[in-house]
């Protein structure tokens, strides 16, 4: 596995900046496939993913919880007047919705009616997570923690930033921080970085990773005839781009990395990877030894 410094960024020096949060921690379906792909055995995986996965968890349910909230904290503009609820009505407003379990709640106080703030009050000491969160279609809205603008951008570590540039603003206090969250999550830092690739474009992709890409630029028709009479470029080898039965054709000619399943171009990946029974990494994952 790759240690902090193989995951930043060579121009910058600093980690990926992804445009969403992950959804494997909250998608059963995905993270099996994500957990199935990785060269270590699955339970392993599991049991070390088990920490870092609740944090995120709670952070998530935590922050959607404060979201909701925030509509009901200030006085109604009809009655001048916070707006009141019995406790097991807030408990399906602000609750449920969020993935906290309401429970301990029911029945508090003979549920006479209360305020939200009143309630969250209450509540605090009795925060449980419910079983099962579905994370809403539109994302809960977030701020950057250094200029406030509402985003969606969040560092591997899951600290909120809309840019780079205000991220490089708080690098020197964040970094140990960061650090330490990658080196006691790697295998998750690893599962988010996978399904990134697989939604993300290679644009977007080079943008969160601090205007990297890990495309290999194709050799231009002049460096191709310094290669000398006689020799093939990469591209054009019969060994390499025929016989690759399903990985070729209709697609365009796109291949699957084994280890991070995602599909991209042949020039992804080294010469070496397309001998016979040879696990086809894509140079990303040959790199950081995924």
């Amino acid at each position: 596995m790759a240690d902090f410094a193989g995951v930043c960024s060579k121009i910058d020096g600093m980690p990926p900046l992804w445009p969403r949060a992950p959804r494997w921690p909250f998608d059963k379906t995905l993270r099996s496939a994500l957990v199935a792909s990785l060269p270590v055995p699955a339970q392993m995986v599991e049991m070390l993913l088990g920490a870092h996965e609740s944090q995120r968890q709670m952070d998530t349910c935590y922050r959607h919880l404060m979201y909701l909230l925030a509509q009901y904290q200030d006085p109604s503009p009809v009655t001048g007047q916070l707006v009141e609820h019995p406790p097991s009505r807030w408990v399906d407003i602000l609750c449920t919705p969020s993935g906290w379990d309401g429970t301990p709640m029911i029945g508090f106080q003979f549920d006479a009616p209360i305020s939200a703030p009143e309630f969250i009050s209450e509540y605090q000491s009795r925060m449980k997570l419910a079983d099962s969160y579905t994370l809403p279609d539109l994302p809960v809205p977030k701020t950057c923690d250094v200029c406030g603008t509402h985003c969606r951008s969040e560092c591997l570590c899951g600290e909120v930033f809309c840019s780079r540039s205000c991220m490089r603003q708080v690098w020197g206090r964040h970094r140990e921080i960061c650090e330490t969250v990658h080196e006691n999550g790697q295998f998750a830092a690893m599962l988010t970085q996978m399904e990134m690739k697989g939604v993300l474009t290679g644009a977007e992709m080079a943008a969160a990773m601090g205007g990297e890409s890990s495309a290999t630029p194709r050799p231009t028709s002049a460096q191709a005839g310094k290669r000398g009479k006689g020799k093939h470029t990469q591209s054009a080898r019969p060994s390499e781009s025929q016989g690759m039965g399903s990985d070729s054709g209709a697609d365009g000619g796109l291949r699957e990395c084994s280890s991070c399943r995602a599909r991209l171009p042949q020039e992804e990946f080294s010469a070496k990877q397309w001998k016979v029974g040879a696990r086809r990494r894509c140079k990303p994952c040959v790199e950081h030894n995924y």
